[in-house]
């Protein structure tokens, strides 16, 4: 037997065609609940963001100095952009280059990281399973090899530490493959602080 639910007083209120004024209570409490779903650490980041971006041009601002202060020459004449704090403008202009490599650097990894963990995904989602058929047995084993070798992968790369693999790309792998690359293609890739093989 159904039993009619009972509607909420609430309910019964909104239903009403009268609009009501609101009141600051209505809006704190909507303030209140709306307060759960904002996403408070991308506003911290932001702010913390902002804080930096404003200190650096604080420290890297331009200001306009006569010559005559900077050289001794009577002669000079006209007045030059000099920054308002030269240790942390020097800083900040060798950072330059190292902030915009290292940019470039996360972005290409975050992509090739993207296309290498959404084909190993693909391929270890599907099994392989034994063909019956004589055309598909060497499809079957091609498949049954690529798995292995993601599952093999992934396993090792599951287990070991993250700075552990750094040293090991850094120290064992990168410098071989640069050496090949650079004697058979004559490419010229240079490394920092990794010096080429001599031969």
């Amino acid at each position: 037997m159904d039993v009619p639910l009972e509607r909420s007083p609430q309910i019964d209120a909104d239903s009403t065609d009268e609009k009501r004024p609101l009141s600051i209570g209505t809006v704190l409490r909507w303030l209140y609940v709306k307060m759960f779903s904002v996403p408070w650490w991308g506003v911290l980041l932001c702010f913390v963001a902002i804080l930096v971006y404003w200190r650096i041009l604080e420290h890297t601002r331009m200001l306009v100095v006569p010559v005559s202060l900077y050289t001794p020459s009577i002669e000079a004449f006209g007045d030059r952009l000099v920054p308002a704090n030269p240790i942390w403008a020097n800083i900040f202009s060798q950072l330059d280059d190292g902030v915009s490599l290292t940019l470039r650097v996360a972005f290409f990894s975050y992509l090739g990281a993207l296309v290498f963990g959404l084909l190993l995904g693909l391929i270890r989602s599907n099994p392989p399973k034994p063909a019956s058929d004589l055309v598909g047995i060497p499809l079957s084993l091609v498949r049954l090899l690529i798995y292995q070798l993601a599952t093999i992968f992934v396993e090792v790369m599951r287990g070991l530490p993250l700075l552990t693999t750094l040293v090991i790309s850094v120290y064992a792998l990168i410098p071989p493959i640069r050496d090949y690359l650079n004697e058979t293609f004559h490419l010229g890739i240079p490394s920092r602080g990794v010096p080429p093989n001599p031969r």
